[in-house]
């Protein structure tokens, strides 16, 4: 299994990369939305963390472009951000992500999510 985790804070990005490697799972770690969808553009990955809030590219963006190609558009997204309100959840799922986990995460969060849409 290979998951493609996108966030521009170093520190989350190790930390999921670890958690994920800890587990067996394959991840590659990005920290922005320009290169994700070059990375998407040669590579498939099975799931997709994606940070929201980042300079250049958001999150949004990134899902919605990742969301016209034949290879990802049935991809599970999960939106990993600060944004926890029920209303952030609904608007992240109504711009084709297909979850949302909230930072602060803990490390049960990240395999559970992982473990759940890819099985």
């Amino acid at each position: 299994m290979k998951v493609l985790v996108v966030d521009d804070n170093k520190d989350i990005l190790l930390l999921v990369k670890t958690i994920l490697e800890f587990s067996n799972i394959t991840a590659t770690t990005v920290d922005n939305g320009k290169d994700a969808l070059l990375l998407c553009e040669k590579n498939k990955f099975d799931l997709i963390f994606l940070d929201l809030m980042m300079e250049g590219m958001d999150g949004y963006t990134v899902a919605k472009e990742l969301r016209k190609t034949d290879n990802y558009s049935k991809t599970p997204i999960i939106a990993l951000t600060a944004k926890a309100y029920h209303k952030d959840k609904e608007t992240v799922l109504a711009n084709g992500f297909t979850d949302h986990l909230s930072k602060p995460f803990r490390t049960e969060d990240i395999l559970a999510t992982t473990k759940k849409y890819t099985n």
